[in-house]
């Protein structure tokens, strides 16, 4: 019977460790999420606003209603954009440890929030303007990870992307690529 306890006892004691080792994994995870998405979301931000938005004239704060212009593609790559960050986010979040629900409404609603700093560019660019379009099709996306994830558990809809190459680049190489990878 003592036997039996001790082992009960050393079985315990490892579950125990393991526990304690596994809460410090996940606090480790979710200290390196935190510091790596920081960085990397500041330096995409800064880099897109010294690179893209450097060249531009800045105005005031406006809108502009850009819902005609390019048959609705750019609206399809916010909405794009948003799920696929979100989505990504959910995944990172997931691997540091955070509940499901956390990570689905949080790490869904990314997207929504990484897209949000390049809108609040364009509404001071004078060659652009803030897009209600875009703000909308940014939270779209979000909304249709996070529902699906939160509804189902996992996603039934999904977003896809895919391209081919048409005769049409060389005539506007500035507006459509000069190279496949452009286009």
């Amino acid at each position: 019977m003592t036997k039996c306890f001790a082992g009960l006892a050393i079985l315990l004691l490892c579950w125990q460790c393991s526990c304690a080792q596994r809460a410090d994994s996940l606090r480790n995870r979710k200290i390196a999420l935190a510091a790596g998405a920081g960085a990397v979301y500041a330096g995409a931000i800064t880099g897109l606003a010294t690179i893209w938005y450097a060249d531009f004239p800045k105005s005031s704060f406006h809108f502009f209603n850009d819902g005609d212009e390019w048959l609705g593609m750019d609206k399809v790559g916010h909405g794009f954009s948003s799920y696929s960050e979100g989505l990504y986010s959910y995944q990172l979040m997931r691997w540091a440890g955070y509940t499901e629900k956390q990570s689905a409404i949080i790490g869904g609603s990314a997207g929504t929030l990484f897209q949000l700093p390049i809108e609040i560019m364009d509404g001071f660019s004078a060659e652009y303007g803030a897009s209600v379009w875009d703000l909308g099709l940014n939270s779209l996306g979000s909304a249709l990870f996070v529902a699906q994830q939160l509804g189902w558990g996992e996603q039934r809809v999904l977003m896809k992307f895919s391209w081919s190459p048409t005769d049409y680049p060389p005539y506007r190489p500035n507006v459509l690529g000069h190279s496949p990878l452009e286009q």
